[in-house]
């Protein structure tokens, strides 16, 4: 049985981190060097509180704070592993790996995102143009979000806010890890005639998200992200309703479907808000809620 003090474990903790700037960088390429050190904090205090004692068990839980997110040892089916497992054991998250599935990560993933995204964190950085005395919320109706055809020159802010991981982990977006990859992508997206995609213009932020538009045979389905700092202030809201009217405009009648994790909680509260109807809920809980907008 290993002991660690708070001084070798912060050093451990930072050897890891290292480590996945060559192994795993787009794990951390979009967060602050101030969210790097939350996020390892949490981490060690969570091994902690979890009785994480071994050398191996230290590196593998820091690293899955990092992939899977600071909190994931909190949901409740990691939780339940590492409790049973034995806390103090020197091989505390062998059975862990051995018993969490892809789609148990995946909703650990999500509840470490959703839950961050509703509790104050030190790493929950507050947009450049937003001060606390400033604070105000969207509404769906607010004439400061718009949406515009994606173009190059929305490319940096693109770049910028889709590589911050809970971004692109919570979207289930490939991670583009280079300017030159994002303008690869708006040039493709504007290539294909059955897709569309739109930007989520601020006036005085610019380019904060994006919305896409993708035509299948029968139905038409709509995905969005936005930037990380601008969660919880309804910008999601108004730029995916302001794409509702611009297509109520346009088309006669369609039918506008989304694919949403069971576990993203503030996403499916979104298109319940603006109408969406939940097609075929799934029976066993296991599956992606699918949404539909009739247009």
């Amino acid at each position: 049985m290993e002991a660690f003090d708070r001084g070798a474990r912060e050093q451990l903790g930072r050897r890891v981190v290292k480590d996945l700037e060559k192994t795993a960088p787009h794990n951390l390429m979009g967060l602050s060097a101030v969210e790097i050190d939350a996020r390892l904090r949490t981490a060690l205090e969570k091994s902690e509180q979890y009785s994480v004692r071994s050398v191996a068990d230290l590196r593998a839980f820091v690293r899955l704070s990092f992939i899977i997110g600071p909190l994931f040892a909190d949901y409740s089916a990691v939780r339940e592993k590492l409790e049973t497992s034995g806390q103090g054991m020197d091989r505390l998250m062998a059975p862990l790996f051995d018993g969490m599935t892809p789609d148990g990560w995946a909703c650990a993933t999500d509840f470490d995102i959703v839950t961050r995204a509703q509790i104050p964190f030190p790493f929950d950085a507050q947009p450049e143009w937003r001060s606390p005395q400033r604070a105000h919320a969207f509404t769906l109706d607010s004439p400061s979000i718009s949406i515009e055809p994606l173009a190059s020159v929305h490319a940096d802010s693109y770049f910028r806010h889709a590589l911050h991981p809970d971004v692109w982990k919570l979207g289930r977006m490939r991670p583009y890890t280079s300017l030159e990859q994002v303008q690869a992508h708006i040039r493709s997206v504007s290539a294909d005639e059955g897709r569309e995609a739109y930007a989520i213009s601020h006036p005085e932020a610019g380019c904060v998200g994006a919305i896409t538009l993708r035509e299948e045979r029968l139905f038409s389905s709509v995905a969005y992200w936005v930037a990380r700092p601008f969660w919880g202030h309804g910008v999601a809201t108004a730029a995916v309703g302001k794409l509702l009217n611009h297509l109520s405009r346009k088309c006669h009648s369609m039918s506008l479907l989304t694919e949403i994790a069971r576990t993203n909680v503030p996403s499916i509260r979104l298109v319940e808000v603006l109408g969406g109807k939940e097609i075929t809920p799934p029976s066993d809980g296991t599956c992606n809620r699918i949404y539909e907008f009739r247009i």
